[in-house]
């Protein structure tokens, strides 16, 4: 199968008759128990996502020294220091085997920028982002209505 073409292998949609629902093959889905979405841009109001931003922003220094030196959150910063050190306008992160205060200083300055440049975000910062909320969110700072 794997040098057909789409249209081989779909013959119903081979572009040269018009598409109808009668055309189209049908499928049984069952109902699932959940489904999984990107928050950016698919779900959400922009007003949300400002506000989730901000607070990011407001809660990263309390969430580093609460979360620094663990494993996982050490790996993320360390990858999102190698995106840093590409972006040359950007202010950049210290290693994290540095001075601690300035490091976590280094961190914040750098997602304040990319925050007000926002298109610079990396996988990396989203990361960081999904753990500071998720942290939030299990201890019940953050909440869904």
């Amino acid at each position: 199968m794997l040098g057909r073409s789409l249209y081989s292998i779909l013959p119903w949609f081979s572009g040269q008759e018009e598409m109808s629902a009668k055309s189209l093959p049908s499928m049984v889905i069952k109902k699932p128990k959940a489904i999984i979405m990107r928050v950016f841009g698919v779900c959400v109001t922009y007003e949300f996502m400002n506000y989730l931003e901000s607070y990011f922003v407001d809660n990263l220094p309390g969430y580093l020294e609460q979360f620094w030196g663990e494993a996982n959150l050490t790996k993320n910063l360390t990858e999102l220091k190698s995106i840093a050190d590409l972006q040359a306008d950007a202010p950049p992160i210290l290693p994290v085997n540095g001075p601690r205060e300035e490091v976590k200083q280094s961190i914040i300055n750098y997602c304040n920028y990319v925050n007000d440049n926002s298109n610079l975000s990396s996988s990396q910062l989203s990361e960081l982002k999904g753990r500071l909320w998720g942290a939030k969110f299990k201890k019940g700072a953050l909440k869904v209505e």
